[in-house]
């Protein structure tokens, strides 16, 4: 509910293997997004301006404008700040 998306269509051309979408934060997620997974044989995060805390696994990780990452395919993470 606090993120905005718009898909690229790059998911229908790669039959789910791959997922572009450009997501605008639309408030603060107080909460987080909770633990899950991507189901995807490439993900990536670009983050084009802010940045966001994530936790992969049982690692924390700032991601700021200009940073790119990877998220490895099944990777159990939640964004929390």
């Amino acid at each position: 509910e606090f993120f905005m998306y718009r898909d690229l269509g790059v998911a229908d051309a790669t039959n789910g293997r791959v997922i572009a979408q450009l997501v605008r934060a639309q408030k603060e997620p107080e909460n987080g997004t909770g633990w899950h997974v991507h189901h995807a044989s490439f993900h990536i995060v670009y983050m084009l301006r802010g940045w966001a805390r994530f936790m992969y696994e049982d690692r924390e990780t700032l991601v700021a404008a200009g940073d790119c990452v990877h998220q490895a395919p099944g990777i159990r993470h939640y964004l929390f700040d």
